[in-house]
């Protein structure tokens, strides 16, 4: 596995994949949507939140929002569930348990 991250749209004339290799240094373990956003975690214990805005031509999967190292050791789940303030929790399962409030704020915004 080298870690690379592949997401598709399959329309009806067309399909269209966006991969971006080296998505993290090692197997990616688990991954969950939010809206726009894609989470994944992988055994490198990297918690990286993802854009995928495909409505937009310069939008890529490789524009990676934000990134965090974790505690738990050994990830092997996650879940992302919205809050009220346009953020969203990111719960990860491995060898202990933890949970990342994240907000990440569009592109040009102060």
């Amino acid at each position: 596995d080298d870690g690379g991250l592949s997401a598709a749209t399959i329309g009806q004339d067309a399909v269209e994949v966006r991969r971006r290799p080296l998505a993290h240094n090692s197997s990616i373990r688990s991954l969950s949507f939010a809206g726009t956003h894609l989470a994944t975690i992988g055994w490198d214990r990297r918690l990286r939140v993802w854009s995928l805005d495909w409505s937009q031509p310069a939008a890529s999967i490789d524009h990676c929002l934000l990134e965090q190292v974790v505690s738990p050791t050994e990830p092997n789940s996650l879940s992302v569930f919205p809050a009220e303030d346009r953020s969203f929790h990111c719960v990860v399962a491995g060898r202990g348990v933890e949970v990342w409030k994240c907000r990440v704020e569009p592109e040009g915004a102060v």
